[in-house]
């Protein structure tokens, strides 16, 4: 069980890591968004990251024996992994957290990612061979036809953890390690867990965020389909204090809820004004004024908003509008986004942000976080 913080316990951000539509690294986001508010687009602005092609030099800056396992481990990598492993080093490279040399026995993961897409091309040479003799796939050759010509590798591409798995591998990071597969609350979870482990000293740093696609293959995609992942480095105030790292905002309250009724219809409207009360409460924020920011997936959880804080904050982003669908990959992306904001504030004012990920299910986490007037390293 984990104990009780008191409120001398602060865990903050040192690091991001973000690839998005919008472009590669934090600093992408800056522009993007403030053009967004100047031409507010007539329709999402979704699709592919044509910048980043998943080869090892998108990875930015690496050390040679990183690079050098990244390479062995590629092919093994779908999508979805390679741009978590990759805004997870932004991030790592960003916070100088290999400097930090800390024990890595005390560096752990925990990531968000979706329910991984099986591909069909992994699959084309065993169907195939199943039909030689035949117009269609002879279903009972399978086992003796098809699962020869099946990679037997491919179970590694598809599974949902593999993102902090390579990420663990790559760094050599041996604390503790989890995977939050909880679509668009996805982020926010592994956030709160990851606090958990520093707080109860398991751990001297978590990399966190998650990463997601909606985009398929065959173009048919059910949404706005969009891709990304966001990454972050999170540690104890006095830790990254004292190794004078740049603190971009401090982790106040985490809240979480799930609504279903008696009928098994899902409420993820309910369960948003929970999550968000949840998280204001920890954070010992008021629903009056308290928050300066909001960034929503979903515009159910504006309406939330609407019904939780008294005075609903002027500076509000509806993710989606603007990137479309990218799934769990969608809340760490809106937390770079808030941090951003953030960053863009006057410095010499305490101003927080509420982020918001709903699913349809019913769903909903909420993170709320805060600048630091005394944060910012030289």
């Amino acid at each position: 069980m984990h104990h009780l913080s008191s409120k001398h316990d602060s865990v903050v951000i040192t690091g991001v890591g973000v690839l998005s539509p919008w472009g590669s690294g934090f600093d992408s986001l800056r522009s993007a968004f403030d053009h967004a508010h100047a031409s507010p687009p007539s329709a999402p602005t979704t699709g592919l990251l044509d910048s980043y092609s998943g080869s090892i030099d998108d990875f930015g800056t690496l050390p040679l024996d990183r690079k050098r396992s990244l390479r062995k481990s590629m092919k093994l990598m779908n999508r979805e992994t390679q741009l978590g492993v990759a805004a997870a080093f932004q991030a790592i490279q960003d916070s100088d957290l290999d400097a930090a040399a800390y024990d890595p026995d005390r560096v752990g993961v925990c990531f968000g990612a979706g329910n991984v897409e099986v591909r069909p091309e992994d699959f084309v040479a065993g169907v195939q061979a199943c039909g030689e003799s035949s117009p269609e796939m002879i279903e009972a050759a399978w086992g003796s036809l098809g699962i020869p010509h099946v990679d037997p590798l491919w179970v590694l591409r598809v599974l949902p953890n593999m993102p902090a798995c390579h990420i663990a591998i790559s760094c050599d990071y041996r604390g503790p390690n989890n995977t939050i597969t909880q679509a668009e609350a996805s982020a926010n979870l592994a956030i709160q867990e990851a606090k958990y482990h520093l707080l109860d000293d398991e751990a001297d740093a978590m990399i966190v965020g998650s990463t997601g696609t909606t985009i398929r293959i065959d173009g048919a995609s059910e949404t706005d389909g969009s891709e990304g992942a966001a990454a972050f480095v999170i540690e104890r105030l006095e830790r990254a204090q004292q190794r004078g790292a740049t603190i971009y905002g401090e982790v106040l309250g985490i809240g979480s809820s799930c609504v279903i009724d008696a009928t098994m219809v899902p409420k993820p409207d309910e369960a948003a004004n929970n999550a968000i009360r949840a998280s204001l409460a920890q954070s010992h924020l008021s629903d009056n004024g308290g928050v300066q920011f909001t960034v929503i997936n979903d515009q159910r959880g504006s309406a939330a908003i609407d019904r939780v804080l008294e005075s609903r904050p002027t500076d509000s982003l509806n993710l989606a509008d603007w990137i479309g669908q990218v799934d769990a990959g969608s809340g760490a992306i809106g937390l770079a986004v808030a941090l951003q904001r953030l960053a863009a504030s006057d410095a010499s004012a305490t101003r927080s942000a509420i982020n918001i990920g709903i699913t349809h299910n019913g769903l909903a986490s909420c993170l709320t976080i805060r600048n630091l007037q005394s944060s910012r390293a030289a």
